[in-house]
């Protein structure tokens, strides 16, 4: 049985990686004999391991460190389109194990791609997690409730995969995915309360508000679009600013983030300067710091907490 020191001992080798005894003890503000026999303890559950020792330049033995064992479970995020889906293989540690591309059959539905993606990882024993990505509208149950072009990817995806994969999977609409994935390590990562445009086939936009993901009651917030953007870049920078004027209106955000193929800084401060122009709204306007990837990174950076909880915490996550 855990105890509360013993979780945050887990959080902050999480959060900074091998520590040595001293530095656990001062920062969980423990007692050096209570840090040694928690270490102890997570050491027997199987959880940590030495890291190696570290010099002291003193006379007498070396510090040791320690680190989260690797091996105790992995999770795998995805990004799944049409055509392909792209899936990356995680230990709950956070160490990368393998990334793979696989490319989708004709009208192939969504649960036989990311099964087929998911097996295809040589190394995906112990599996504690899979999040997906995917366009088009996801409801609080999972559901895919509607992908433009595509209705044949309608219904219980997520229930599917749970069922085919024995492992809990949570999809989740790609934008959001990459609004989370700017949240935690592009150009939103100091900020709380931000928008993401993002532009590709279509428009559509993450919501995140005090930290936190917006879904809406059916998940349906930030589908501002379904419909392809204009070309030029007068064109683009006119829609983009109507759009990012319509959802300051309604989120009031300090930062508004735009992805897509030109989601340039020159776009993006030409944008600022036309909402300051014919708004009363000021946020400021920078293109993302992650041009690619960013759907299936944010998928695994969920798939890593909800991995996390159930390997480290002994908690179930919600959706």
């Amino acid at each position: 049985m855990k105890s509360k020191s013993d979780d945050r001992v887990i959080e902050l080798l999480l959060a900074r990686g091998p520590l040595d005894r001293p530095a656990l003890a001062e920062l969980a503000g423990l007692s050096r004999p209570s840090t040694g026999e928690l270490i102890t303890r997570l050491i027997n559950a199987g959880l940590v391991e030495e890291d190696g020792e570290i010099p002291t330049g003193r006379r007498g033995p070396n510090a040791m460190r320690y680190r989260l064992r690797r091996g105790c479970g992995s999770v795998v995020g995805l990004e799944i389109q049409p055509d392909h889906a792209e899936a990356v293989l995680a230990d709950v540690d956070g160490t990368e194990l393998e990334r793979i591309r696989v490319k989708a059959r004709q009208n192939e539905r969504p649960a036989t791609l990311v099964r087929r993606a998911v097996r295809a990882f040589r190394g995906a024993d112990r599996l504690q997690a899979v999040v997906v990505a995917t366009p088009g509208i996801v409801d609080r149950q999972g559901n895919v409730v509607f992908v433009s072009d595509h209705p044949h990817w309608a219904g219980p995806q997520g229930a599917r995969l749970t069922e085919a994969l024995g492992v809990p999977v949570v999809l989740e609409n790609d934008t959001n995915l990459a609004g989370v994935a700017e949240h935690r390590y592009g150009a939103a990562a100091d900020s709380d309360d931000f928008v993401l445009l993002r532009f590709t086939e279509s428009l559509s936009a993450a919501l995140v508000l005090d930290g936190r993901l917006v879904r809406g009651a059916n998940g349906a917030a930030g589908e501002i679009g379904f419909h392809p953007y204009q070309r030029t870049a007068a064109e683009v920078i006119g829609q983009l600013t109507e759009a990012a004027i319509a959802l300051c209106a309604v989120a009031d955000p300090e930062l508004v983030v735009l992805s897509g193929p030109q989601a340039t800084a020159e776009v993006a401060e030409a944008v600022e300067e036309q909402v300051a122009a014919t708004s009363l709204f000021r946020p400021r306007v920078v293109p993302s710091a992650l041009p690619d990837g960013a759907a299936v990174r944010g998928a695994l950076a969920l798939a890593l907490d909800r991995g996390r909880d159930r390997v480290y915490f002994d908690e179930e996550p919600e959706r």
